[in-house]
């Protein structure tokens, strides 16, 4: 398994927070990262861009800018992030799944 752990962090390079979030995680050392892991805090760092008082909420909706083109590409970053996130998740699940 560890060459599919190499494999998917490789992929969540595309995204800063995932992969800072994956990082942490084995810093932690609380618990070796295996994919299925890796896919649950991948949910879960998508599921932050929708919590109200989160930053990352501010930075998909521009609220941390008072200028309108600075608060168009606070959105645009978010929406990169969102979208490399949840081509993680498809990616990874869709593998899983097939594979049984």
């Amino acid at each position: 398994m560890p060459g599919k752990r190499k494999h998917g962090q490789q992929n969540a390079k595309r995204s800063s927070q995932l992969q800072e979030r994956l990082n942490n995680w084995e810093k932690d050392g609380k618990q070796a990262l295996t994919l299925t892991i890796a896919i649950e805090e991948a949910k879960y760092a998508l599921a932050k861009f929708d919590d109200v008082g989160r930053a990352n909420y501010d930075l998909k909706n521009g609220e941390d800018s008072g200028r309108s083109q600075e608060a168009e590409d606070q959105k645009e970053t978010a929406r990169k992030e969102m979208r490399h996130i949840r081509a993680f998740i498809r990616k990874y699940t869709r593998s899983r799944l097939t594979k049984r």
